[in-house]
């Protein structure tokens, strides 16, 4: 993952750009539709690349030290998995 020269809101990662200043998601230069958290739980990993994320970390980052069931995080995981075109399957 790169942010571009001159820009460290954009990180690039194969086809996507993540426009953290904007809060978008751009694949192939066309806007990409994200559900606010689970924009904010993308680019919440995406910059914290290369490091161990714990569940408790992403939850307080992401909801605010909000209560919100493991079963909510999976479901933005799986939509982020569609989005980015990921499988489980894949190594």
């Amino acid at each position: 993952m790169e942010a571009p020269p001159g820009n460290t809101t954009l990180l690039r990662f194969g086809a996507f750009v993540l426009d953290a200043g904007n809060a978008r998601l751009m694949r192939d230069g066309a806007v990409v539709e994200l559900a606010p958290k689970d924009f904010d739980v993308l680019s919440f990993l995406a910059h914290h690349p290369g490091r161990l994320i714990t569940k408790d970390e992403l939850l307080d980052a992401v909801w605010k030290h909000r209560f919100v069931s493991e079963s909510v995080l999976k479901s933005v995981v799986s939509r982020l998995r569609g989005v980015l075109a990921d499988s489980v399957r894949e190594p």
